[in-house]
């Protein structure tokens, strides 16, 4: 148990039914898997809904919990499949649901109230008033950000009584989770709908923008792959912090990761309960999770590590355990030797480091210790293998990785194959009297009411020449090796001189398992829900609201300067976005703002950004207090200041990085107060037109500007050459191996916000936007040079205009906004023209 009294649950993954089984045998509490949709893990094998009462009869059987990872955004156009998925996720006994999308919060929590729900990792949850309103909406646990230091974490699970989970071990997303558009956007899959390509683990320059890019050093090409986090050594940390689970991270990862990580982990936790003062992690415990898969190991954010620790510069793969060096290659008989610091054995796998020309992979099928031919060669020994190859660039001194371990691949493949060696324990009592009906009963230990008990429909008849002794009745019922259950007690009574057929015994012993089954099944109980009615229950709900109202757009412009303030109120802006203090380069003044924007009816609105761990959580709040008279509304980009900004009384519009995605989640913001909403930057223009039609609220889409892609917590140009005095004073990029530039800033906490390669240009689709029913149209214009600031912002105005007067031909205006874009400019229509997978 840790301190808050909550049982500390091992949770792991399963990405394909011999992972489940990998994760049921290895002592696992509970399970996240994926149905066939709606999984952020939608290229895992993941599992079809007819499997899941199977996976969930099984599960249960072990007193291991299921959870569904339903956690992705989804449009108006899949809610229906979604619905009938839900519907049967629900009817199969699923002890949860993992969610993201707020539409398919509020959908599970009218339609299916009995399933329960967890909130995504992929909601981004990192401060407390994030925590209250998940609380309030209804979540029974709540999957933390991984960003959040220990101490952090340990102030959320004092401040409520749901759940909280933490990711422990495994792949560490490079940007806030929920937060990532890279792939989508360059490549048209999406992460937040499960179609992530890890578009952090490619290779990447470094650039310096001037009167010529300069190249800056790095330590490796992977400048934005991270190791894998390990957090075994601070399970204490975490169990005293309050923490409900431990989360394994891996749907993609092979059954035999699952099964060596969720051992090794399971033993971790329980030697933690028994002797919490004596924890320690063994050596060789790291080396099995090293050798089942590592990019190299960090604590991560758990330790506020934010720098070059946190990243695997050199190789964004899997890297093995160092094994030992080269001490030569003959090339004639393709002897490679190696001087080994661990034992290697026929069977595994190595990787050759060589010093020029990449890496050289071999599989150990011949080995030799002192000229003998040997199964194992032990540590410290001097070790031959013969290389599949005779020409490679191997150099003595190389260092050699073992890549594969047959030995601990083989244990988790019986653990895999072999079941589970962690039974349920039972007491089993019998009652066998000459004349009567046999009785036997069994109950589960400490747990009397999940019991059964079973009457023979015949009578013990007295023995003629063999008679039935007590150890004969233990040895039948004994018989449970194909079963869940072991038994521990028994209370056994037989007649003098009765008699039973053993047959008979065997087949009381079958009926009793499968009373006790079904005993301990209903006892999680659960209504279940016609698929028909809930998807026409769908359908009302989705019918458009009458109410809706067509209003000329406005125009609005986020800024960080003063100057650009300026130009965009001089031309015609109905709206300034302000984030003050965000770039370390400038610093917005609300006040001087003010005094240029309130005399032209121009109206302000804070922004938040996405990230505010709790105390910029506090100062933001602060902030907002203090200059409420000079502000209008408050762009909320973090759930969190939602919920905290009901009480400030000023309007509240909510921003992009909340995935708003589709009409339950647009009538869920605007039924809390927000009265503007912008639209995932994912949404395409037929997509936006559903929701237009069915919600009355001012909707909003981003139309220009630099799209933010990524929010890291790890300073990107760390990597480079003089690191913090760099990023005051320049410019920064990474460039991928097809020469697309992405601009990269940091804020004032060293976050790294890296942006598209392609600046947003819509101004000759506007008329379209228009027309689908967007009533504010968003101009992202805070890294503009403040003349192009207004030159844009005056483009969009005439065109609006010109439309809202039956005007639709605004060539004109686009030829003249063009001549203000550079010569090298280079655009894109994002996802309006381009639905995202």
């Amino acid at each position: 148990m840790n301190v808050s009294g909550k049982k500390l649950e091992l949770l792991a993954p399963a990405g394909s039914r011999r992972a489940f089984y990998a994760a049921l045998n290895s002592g696992a509490d509970a399970i996240y898997l994926g149905v066939d949709k709606f999984s952020a893990r939608r290229q895992a094998e993941n599992f079809s809904l007819d499997e899941l009462d199977d996976v969930v009869r099984e599960a249960h059987l072990k007193d291991v919990k299921i959870y569904v990872a339903f956690n992705t955004i989804i449009a108006d156009g899949e809610l229906d499949s979604a619905v009938e998925s839900l519907a049967r996720i629900n009817n199969a006994g699923v002890d949860s649901v993992i969610i993201q999308d707020w539409g398919i919060f509020k959908l599970v929590k009218e339609y299916f109230p009995e399933l329960k729900i967890h909130a995504s990792t992929q909601m981004n949850t990192h401060n407390l008033a994030m925590v209250k309103m998940l609380d309030e909406a209804g979540a029974s646990r709540i999957t933390l950000a991984r960003e959040l230091a220990i101490d952090e974490i340990k102030e959320i699970c004092g401040s409520t009584d749901r759940g909280i989970e933490t990711f422990i071990h495994g792949a560490l997303c490079f940007s806030y989770s929920g937060q990532c558009l890279f792939s989508s956007m360059v490549g048209n899959r999406s992460g937040n709908r499960g179609m992530c390509p890890q578009a952090c683990r490619m290779s990447y320059s470094l650039l310096s923008a001037g009167k010529k890019d300069e190249v800056w050093p790095t330590p490796g090409d992977h400048i934005l792959s991270t190791k894998d986090l390990a957090g075994i050594n601070l399970i204490p940390q975490l169990a005293q912090s309050g923490v409900s689970a431990l989360k394994i991270e891996g749907r993609m990862k092979s059954p035999e990761y699952v099964a060596t990580v969720v051992r090794v982990y399971r033993h971790a936790i329980d030697r933690y309960l028994a002797d919490p003062d004596g924890f320690e992690v063994s050596e060789t415990e790291l080396d099995e999770l090293r050798e089942v898969f590592s990019r190299g190991f960090t604590e991560g954010y758990f330790n506020e590590i934010k720098d070059d620790r946190l990243m695997s510069y050199f190789r964004p793969s899997d890297r093995g355990i160092l094994l030992g060096r080269v001490t030569y290659l003959d090339v004639y008989t393709a002897r490679l030797g190696l001087q080994i610091n661990r034992e290697l054995c026929v069977g595994d796998e190595i990787e050759v480091w060589v010093s020029r020309g990449g890496r050289v992979r071999n599989k150990v099928e011949k080995l030799f210790v002192d000229e003998k031919q040997v199964e194992c060669a032990p540590a410290g020994s001097k070790a031959v293998i013969i290389i599949d190859e005779k020409r490679h660039k191997i150099n003595t001194g190389d260092r050699v990785f073992r890549v594969h371990n047959e030995r601990l691949i083989q244990t988790a493949r019986a653990a895999i194959t072999g079941g589970s060696t962690q039974k349920t324990p039972i007491e089993l009592s019998a009652q066998v009297e000459i004349g009567e009906s046999v009785e036997i009963t069994a109950h589960v230990s400490g747990r009397p009411n999940d019991a059964a008990r079973v009457v023979s429909d015949f009578k013990a008849e007295k023995g003629e020449r063999r008679t039935l002794a007590e150890a004969d009745v233990i040895a039948q019922l004994d018989r449970l090796g194909n079963t869940v259950y072991e038994a521990v007690a028994w209370d056994v009574r037989v007649g003098e001189g009765v008699m039973v057929p053993l047959g008979q015994l065997n087949e009381l012993r079958r009926e009793l398992i499968d009373a006790l089954d079904a005993v301990r099944l209903k006892a999680q109980p659960r209504t279940k829900v016609s698929v028909g009615k809930a998807r026409q229950r769908l359908q009302e709900d989705m019918v458009p609201e009458k109410s809706v109202a067509r209003r000329k757009p406005v125009i609005s412009v986020d800024i960080s300067t003063v100057k650009q303030a300026a130009k965009a109120v001089e031309n015609g802006a109905d709206w300034l976005y302000v984030k003050p203090g965000f770039t370390r380069q400038v610093r917005a003044s609300i006040e001087e703002i003010s005094k240029i924007a309130a005399p032209q009816g121009v109206r302000i609105a804070l922004a938040s950004g996405n990230i505010l761990h709790q105390a910029e959580l506090t100062a933001f709040m602060k902030y907002a207090r203090s200059n409420k008279a000079m502000l209008d509304a408050l762009l909320v980009d973090n759930f969190g200041v939602n919920h905290e900004a009901k009480a400030l009384g000023l309007p509240v519009f909510t921003d992009y990085h909340i995935n708003n995605f589709n009409t339950l989640s647009t009538r869920l913001f605007r039924d809390d107060g927000a009265s503007r909403i912008c639209l995932s930057a994912e949404l395409a223009l037929e997509q936006i037109k559903d929701i237009a039609g069915a919600v009355d609220v001012e909707l909003e889409a981003i139309v220009h500007g630099w799209l933010e892609v990524m929010t890291t917590e790890h300073c990107v140009v760390s990597a480079g050459k003089e690191s913090c005095s760099a990023c005051e004073s320049r410019l920064f990029y990474i460039e991928d191996n097809k020469e697309f530039r992405f601009p990269v800033e940091q804020d004032t906490k060293c976050r790294s916000h890296i942006y598209n390669s392609r600046e947003l240009y819509l101004l000759p689709n506007v008329k379209e936007i228009i027309d689908a029913g967007v009533t504010s149209l968003r101009l992202v214009l805070d890294r503009y040079e403040p003349q192009l600031v207004g030159g844009i912002t005056s483009a969009y105005k005439e065109a609006v205009d010109l439309i809202h007067h039956d005007i639709d031909d605004i060539s004109k205006v686009v030829r003249r906004a063009e001549k203000l874009f550079p010569r090298d400019f280079e655009s894109t229509t994002g996802h309006y023209f381009r639905p995202v997978q």
